[in-house]
């Protein structure tokens, strides 16, 4: 759990894993976001937070710089699971920039799990990485 006003400064070639059932829970406020941003203010500086077959938690939540090209399958925040995955993916009042890659990339059987509000996705590589029947 991250509470509000915590800050977390990543180095190249690192990232935030969430995996096998764990649940990550980020939760800022307006005045206090959670700051998720690497060392290096470029894009892709850190491989960004990889959800898999895992719950994730976050409101008032700011990522910058994740999502590099270099490590296979990066975004700023890659969510993937297979036919097994139920936790639910919350995302309120999040914002997402600076990825060398996607901005969020989300997996077929992730999809219907996400529930996003307030989301500002942009200027990163590709904002919005979706399979293809979820496209808009």
């Amino acid at each position: 759990t991250l509470h509000p006003g915590v800050h977390i400064y990543f180095d190249r070639g690192t990232g935030l894993n969430v995996w096998d059932d764990a649940v990550l829970s980020a939760v800022g406020t307006m005045q206090q976001p959670v700051v998720l941003t690497g060392v290096e203010e470029s894009p892709g500086a850190w491989n960004g937070i990889s959800v898999m077959n895992s719950g994730l938690n976050l409101h008032n939540v700011h990522l910058s710089w994740g999502g590099s090209a270099e490590a296979g399958n990066s975004a700023g925040i890659h969510i993937y699971g297979d036919e097994l995955d139920s936790l639910p993916k919350v995302l309120n009042t999040v914002s997402i920039q600076g990825s060398a890659t996607c901005g969020i990339w989300i997996s077929e059987h992730s999809f219907p799990l996400v529930q996003a509000q307030n989301v500002d996705v942009t200027g990163n590589h590709e904002d919005l990485c979706l399979p293809d029947q979820y496209q808009p």
